[in-house]
């Protein structure tokens, strides 16, 4: 089998259910080809050893942001030292080559349109409380499937291993791939989606995915920007968040460069 030329990395921020309060979620994808993965890893690399002393150190944004003191001391001391590794982590987002691109649902949207009221436990059998993931994953499907397209390649979708929620994407990817929706909405994309994504890999981040981990900062460091941090969990500044986000290469592939969060229409 030929192997794909791009792949396509997902992770989300906020929380999907319809029953969860919060009013925004969000879906981040980073398109990587094949051919730049041992660019962007070794740059990381180069990063991980000047900071950790270790090539393969994971990097995850809620850690480094929210918990440095468990897994990232070394760059706490001096005090500056972590500001100086967030300076150089933009400096190689900027740097690297790959697209990116966030998919916003407003939950607020979907609960007034179907006249759902949040409640905890509750279940219903005619509406899929995790919608938002839905349509936002939909989207994301889409938008990979007319980027490769466009340049006569085919790719693979990466998703972060995280136990039931792999069965939740699996599951759109394969009606994504099929000439109906479910309810019988037509599909017109799907033999091209078909053609273009033949295999979707659940990946584990501690594995050491390059694509997961840029995908996470990405997923973060935007979540971050347009919620704030209400709750206060943040202990590193939100100096630092919007430094990462200023670096992230915008989605080129949907047309319009100048963007990187887009709104999908309930």
């Amino acid at each position: 089998m030929k192997l794909p030329t791009y792949y396509m990395f997902i992770d989300e921020s906020g929380d999907a259910s319809l029953n969860n309060k919060g009013r925004f979620f969000f879906l981040s994808t980073v398109i990587i080809s094949r051919s730049d993965f041992e660019i962007i890893q070794g740059y990381m690399k180069l990063l991980k050893r000047r900071f950790f002393m270790d090539d393969f150190k994971i990097l995850h944004a809620t850690d480094l942001f929210e918990r440095p003191y468990q897994k990232y001391r070394r760059i706490l001391t001096p005090k500056d030292n972590l500001n100086l590794f967030v300076r150089e982590l933009q400096s190689i987002l900027k740097t690297v080559p790959y697209h990116s691109a966030v998919y916003r649902v407003d939950k607020d949207q979907v609960r007034t349109k179907y006249g759902y009221i949040a409640a905890k436990g509750r279940k219903s059998k005619v509406l899929n409380l995790d919608l938002p993931y839905e349509l936002a994953s939909k989207q994301a499907i889409k938008k990979f499937t007319e980027f490769l397209k466009s340049k006569k390649s085919t790719g693979e979708i990466v998703i972060e291993s995280r136990m039931h929620k792999d069965s939740k994407f699996v599951s759109y990817f394969d009606d994504a791939r099929k000439s109906k929706y479910p309810g019988g909405i037509p599909n017109p994309l799907f033999n091209d989606i078909r053609k273009s994504i033949p295999s979707l890999f659940i990946s584990n981040k501690d594995s050491g995915s390059i694509g997961l981990e840029i995908v996470d900062l990405v997923s973060y460091v935007t979540y971050r920007k347009e919620i704030g941090d209400p709750q206060a969990r943040m202990k590193t500044g939100m100096d630092n968040v919007y430094q990462l986000y200023s670096a992230i290469k915008k989605s080129a592939y949907q047309g319009a460069p100048e963007m990187l969060v887009h709104n999908i229409e309930v």
